[in-house]
């Protein structure tokens, strides 16, 4: 699907958000998330949005609010029900052209069943325009052409209402219609049943729809239809003008096709569009007041509307083949960028069968046989309206219709058709409500984007892959607090993702190809996930656990004060609700400077409109979407209990056990139940309690925003989890940079780590918390706790080893130096800092560097998180007393420690090399561009080492500037370590001043004085191997791999600028996969683009040699003298082969799925897609143990 977002302006004014007095404001750099700023304003590229008006006299004759036509309803009256009547003008007496038939039924035979027919139309709607003779036939002379009405409609329209004077201290029914006394040209209907007051109320005479309060009563003023819509479109767009680009069109005087009377333009208020917008809008205003109906005439060209509107949007509006009103020049279309939404907003009582003129323009595009509205829709939907521009540029045709429903119009508005919203509207507030919901939903059209795919272990053998696919989401905006959702889908037979029914969810290849303006690994809008009802599609706004979030106003949110003395570690507990019952939530724990707004943030946080931001007076009501985005967490997903997964058991809550535990930047980490998507509860921790506040400002907050690990201690091995049995199920997390403070103050808050004891997942409870009291050296909490069996003295501990965390001083240096500026401070605004997007380095000389203000995160440590102690039957507790102490770390020191300079938010790669069951060899990269090795086999951890075994700074072309944020895929060789790895700044991901790294490293033992760097590794860029037919070349270049002084490989990232690895590498069955992101280069950027999202790439390349594997560029096919390049099936691989563009944004690592026959699938999404890669099939393995992470 085409990017439905619009660029915006990320301006400095947005970004001041001040903190209350005597608080630090929270961490809002925006980090990674700078390639989606600015989107969802709608500054650069809006929606069009044109209104047709129908100003026929059927909107007039009508009063608003009076009820609608019911065919199977007899009114009363002097007109026959089944008679056909005309008049030859509105003060003209009615006319019986065609009696009724004998047995009182309609004698009409003219279009028989077709629904646009005269039959059908008098039948359903009660009036038809066209040729009709006396006997009910078709006809075509002049005379017998004419407006004609049912019997039953003109007794309706002629029916007098009792209608009395309005009379004080009187007892009226909802729906009585009055007039003021001595005024019986004002009519007005109650809207309530009460009692008028004691004297007459003030009576207002305009505008349209208009209403009074007059003792327990509320009486709305009476209009036509056409006043009232003219009233309640101004209304409505005055509420969005700084969101959608506005137009207004109408019948023509010819009766026949559309006159536009206002071309769609940016209507945006001073502030925002200028002058110009200003004076659009106000042109806008005035042409809809002066809107007038089309006197004596109640025919109504919707066809010819639609079909004029697509000239318009063509900007062909002065083309002969306009059957509208003429216009010289033409308007030029209202279509700028290939990536617009453009809408047609119909508001009518009906449409006529269009004359020939139309029926001729038109054409029976539906191939139904009939010429009629959904010809026009079809034309405006599958016509691309400026074809100079990438992608179909589509129009979508919406219809609100008044009083009675129209087959046709209500098809013309279905997929097949315009692909729009139908909706019947009886009342003024039915409008109202119809045309925000339309508009508001054109707005909210906007790219999708998730974070990486997670696949659970099998609900019946944890050593091999279930068929569940579960997907993070998130959805950038820029002047609301990002959203969010949880959506679970399946994987088929065929390795395609699939819906809760078994369905396709993603485009294939060739479906894309066929669409046209989708991609493959793109939603199918048709998609239904788990949880679901309706088609969702992968939106973020519908569907998924997000939307059930939003209807559960009985939420269980916990959390819990470590100052409070004597806590209860159970959350469920009254004194750790998040509640405004739970006094100990105060407003100065919420960090309020004003008291009054204590409740109402807690209401808020809830998911209830406390603030009113709905506008609509109602405070007590849910917000329409409540959950936070899920940007950096990921969902884990884990069983208590196995089942044989059939669709009963699966949705029943009583035998799926599965839990879903993710964190949020909605404030919280949330326990969702698998078997319905439900909330069983959510985790507020202490030290985001302060910053909740931020929830409602215009800035991205973080909060929970890391991955979480899982350590699960099954007693006896049964696959059930019973905490009465003493097992235990105990969750570890951090926050990326939520929590954290934004300026580098030594005592600046830097987030923490926390434990949860879910081994009752419905009971949770705190365990511990470990932040910088505990280790000062600690930075923000960003490496994923990876969980481990170690022996300690005598003991078996499980720990989590961790990188020491991100210093905020990365945030001030980009691009190719390794060096600092030296003008920071300890209150240097981090929130402010620079993205450093574009080919610049800071600071700008290497020789000039100040010292880093109160670095951290340089090392690496580890917590305990549980002691397993043997019971007499021989099996172990996890006991759980130490669980949060700070058991080993090895940190920067001036004097042992000199090199640890760099800080490491990596996560830890965790190995047992001797196969013993417990760890004893860390990988870890840090910012500075180096590994390191730590062995920690020994059972005193005073004797663990760590060294530096590879620097990436300076490269062979002399460039620095390279960072190591996520940890290395270990594997062996011979026993040999290899480790794969790329670089990228992960923080400054649109700097384009450094060339990456793809690295295959080997650990021969060597420690920092061997100063290994990338003159001891093969540069195979440029694939010699494939490319060259030198074969002299390809074997010294094979030596050179296989030398016992080789220390690997590495790949430069050089063909596209800024290109950086921002995710885990993974290798498997000998194949290395890197994913990358490049950001755009283009001088002029694509507006329809949100921020820079860029392009995502991933790459399939040999282990062994940095060679291409698969046939990913085809257009290099044919004869090779390469023999490793030249394939038995005919296919040639080159550099080119080793990678494939997959989309947009910033792409997750690979996701590995086995089944148990051994079939692999290998998932990565970027943006706003989920594609697969090919990998080779594997024979099955076992596991030594098992841990989640």
């Amino acid at each position: 699907m085409k990017d439905r977002c619009a660029q915006l302006i990320f301006g400095f004014v947005l970004l001041l958000a001040v903190p209350p007095a005597g608080f630090a404001a929270p961490d809002e750099y925006l980090g990674d998330s700078a390639i989606y700023a600015g989107a969802d304003e709608g500054g650069e590229v809006r929606p069009n949005v044109m209104f047709f008006i129908n100003n026929s006299r059927n909107m007039v004759d009508q009063k608003a609010g009076t009820g609608a036509y019911d065919s199977e309803t007899i009114y009363s009256g002097p007109y026959v029900p089944n008679g056909v009547y005309f008049r030859n003008n509105p003060s003209s007496p009615w006319n019986l052209r065609i009696q009724a038939a004998s047995d009182g039924s309609l004698k009409v035979s003219c279009g028989g069943d077709d629904p646009h027919g005269a039959r059908q139309l008098l039948l359903h709607n009660g009036f038809f325009k066209g040729g009709l003779n006396s006997d009910g036939n078709c006809s075509n002379k002049n005379n017998d052409q004419k407006d004609f009405y049912l019997g039953n409609l003109v007794n309706k329209l002629e029916s007098t209402p009792v209608i009395n004077e309005w009379q004080s201290n009187t007892t009226y029914p909802a729906g009585q219609i009055i007039h003021p006394p001595g005024n019986t040209q004002l009519l007005f209907r109650s809207l309530n049943a009460g009692a008028s007051g004691g004297s007459s109320p003030e009576w207002p005479t305009e505008p349209a729809g208009a209403t009074v309060e007059d003792g327990t009563m509320t009486w709305e003023m009476l209009s036509s239809i056409f006043d009232v819509t003219r009233e309640v479109v101004l209304q409505v767009v005055e509420s969005l003008r700084n969101q959608v680009n506005v137009g207004v069109m109408v019948f023509g005087n010819n009766n026949d096709g559309g006159w536009v009377k206002a071309p769609v333009a940016r209507i945006g208020t001073e502030e925002i569009d200028g002058s110009a917008g200003e004076e659009n809008y106000q042109n806008l205003r005035q042409q809809i007041i002066n809107l007038a109906h089309v006197s004596s005439n109640t025919h109504e060209p919707i066809a010819g509307a639609l079909y004029d509107a697509s000239l318009y949007f063509r900007g062909q509006y002065d083309s002969n083949a306009r059957v509208g009103q003429p216009r010289s020049p033409a308007y030029p279309s209202p279509i700028e960028h290939w990536c617009e939404v453009s809408h047609v907003v119909v508001l009518t009582t009906g449409a006529s069968a269009p004359t020939s003129p139309t029926a001729n323009a038109l054409g029976d595009l539906n191939g139904d046989g009939i010429v009629g509205p959904e010809d026009g829709a079809y034309l405006l939907y599958n016509t691309d309206h400026r074809p100079n521009t990438q992608e179909i540029q589509r129009v979508n045709t919406n219809v609100i219709q008044f009083l009675t429903k129209s087959l046709d119009l209500e098809r013309a508005t279905d997929k097949d058709h315009g692909n729009g919203t139908y909706v019947l509207a009886n009342s003024t507030e039915d409008l109202e409500a119809a045309l925000r919901d339309i508009l508001s939903g054109i707005v909210a059209e906007v790219d999708t984007s998730f974070v990486a795919p997670v696949v659970p272990a099998s609900t019946t053998n944890r050593t091999i892959s279930g068929n569940r696919v579960y997907l993070g989401l998130f959805k950038p905006q820029n002047e609301n607090h990002w959203l969010g959702n949880l959506k679970k889908y399946q994987v088929g037979a065929d390795n395609r993702l699939k819906d809760k029914y078994g369905n396709d969810a993603t485009y294939s290849i060739e479906e894309a190809e066929i669409q046209g303006d989708v991609s493959a690994g793109d939603f199918l809008p048709s998609s239904i996930s788990y949880w679901s009802n309706d088609a969702d599609g992968g939106d973020v706004l519908k569907g998924g656990a997000g939307s059930l979030l939003s209807l559960n106003t009985s939420r269980n949110i916990y959390t819990y004060l470590p100052q409070v003395t004597n806590q209860p570690k159970d959350l469920t507990h009254s004194h750790n609700a998040f509640a405004t019952t739970n006094t100990l939530v105060s407003a100065d724990v919420l960090e309020l400077t004003d008291p009054d707004e204590r409740n109402l943030l807690i209401d808020y946080v809830h998911g209830r409109d406390a603030f009113d931001d709905s506008g609509n007076g109602i405070t007590n009501e849910m917000r329409e979407h409540v959950m936070g985005d899920i940007l950096h967490s990921r969902p884990l997903v884990f069983s208590y209990e196995p089942f044989a997964m059939t669709e009963t058991n699966e949705s029943n809550c009583g035998v799926n056990k599965s839990y879903i535990f993710v964190g949020s930047n909605g404030g919280a980490l949330h326990a969702f139940r698998d078997c319905d998507g439900s909330e069983a509860w959510a985790f507020l921790p202490d030290n985001v309690l302060g910053d909740l506040q931020y929830l409602r400002n215009n800035l991205h907050t973080p909060f929970v925003d890391a991955p979480i690990s899982a350590y699960v201690h099954d007693r006896n091995n049964d696959g059930v989890i019973d905490p009465l049995a003493g097992d235990r199920v105990l969750l570890v997390f951090g926050q990326r940079r939520g929590g954290g403070s934004n300026t580098l103050a030594a005592d600046a808050a830097k987030g923490a780590y926390y434990i949860l004891d879910v081994s009752d997942p419905e009971t949770p409870k705190f365990v511990s918390k470990f932040d910088r009291s505990q280790y000062t050296e600690m930075g923000q909490a960003w490496s994923q706790p990876r969980l481990t069996r170690i022996k300690h003295g005598e003991d078996i501990k499980v720990v989590a080893f961790l990188g020491g965390g991100y210093d905020q001083n990365e945030d001030l240096r980009y691009g190719n130096t390794q060096n600092f500026p030296g003008d920071t401070t300890a209150t240097t605004n981090i929130t402010l800092a620079d993205l450093g997007s574009g080919l610049k380095t800071r600071p700008a000389t290497f020789q000039e560097s100040g010292p880093r203000v109160n670095p951290s995160g340089r090392g690496v440590f580890a917590i305990e998180v549980a002691r397993l102690v043997k019971g007499q039957d021989g099996k172990y507790d996890a006991n759980i007393e130490g669980s949060g102490n700070l058991l080993w770390h090895l940190s920067y020191h001036a004097s042992t420690n000199p090199n640890m300079t760099y800080s490491f938010p990596s996560d830890v790669a965790v190995l047992d090399v001797n196969g013993n069951g417990f760890a004893d060899r860390l990988y870890v990269g840090d910012t500075g561009g180096r590994m390191w090795r730590f062995d920690v086999g020994s059972n005193n951890p005073n004797h663990w080492s760590g060294r530096m075994i590879f620097r990436s700074n300076a490269g062979q072309d002399g460039t620095n500037g390279r960072k190591i944020f996520y940890r290395p895929s270990v594997v062996f060789d011979k026993g040999m370590p290899i480790l794969y790895f790329g670089t990228g700044d992960r923080e400054h991901p649109l700097n384009r001043h450094v060339v990456d790294r793809l690295y295959a490293l080997y650990d021969r033992g060597q420690t920092y004085a061997d100063y290994i760097s990338e003159n001891h590794l093969v540069d195979v860029t440029t694939n010699v191997l494939q490319e060259s037919s030198d074969t002299s070349l390809i074997d010294s270049t094979l030596d050179a791999l296989k030398s016992s002084t080789n220390y690997g490989w590495y790949i430069k990232l050089n063909e596209n600028s800024g290109e950086k690895v921002l995710a885990a590498s993974t290798v498997f069955n000998n194949v290395a996969y890197f994913s990358t992101y490049s950001p755009n280069t283009n001088v002029a950027p694509d507006p329809c683009k949100p921020g820079n999202l860029g392009t995502s790439r991933v790459y399939q390349v040999d282990a062994r040699t940095g060679e291409a594997i698969i046939n990913n560029d085809k257009s290099n096919d044919g004869d090779s003298a390469n023999e490793r390049a030249a394939h038995e099936d005919g296919y040639v691989l080159k550099r080119s082969d080793r990678v494939q563009v997959i989309g947009e944004g910033i792409p997750s690592g690979i996701v590995t799925l086995i089944d148990a026959s051994g079939r692999v699938t290998m998932m990565i999404s970027s943006s706003n897609r989920v594609n697969t890669v090919d990998a080779l099939d594997a024979r099955m393995i076992s596991p030594v143990y098992w841990m989640q992470w």
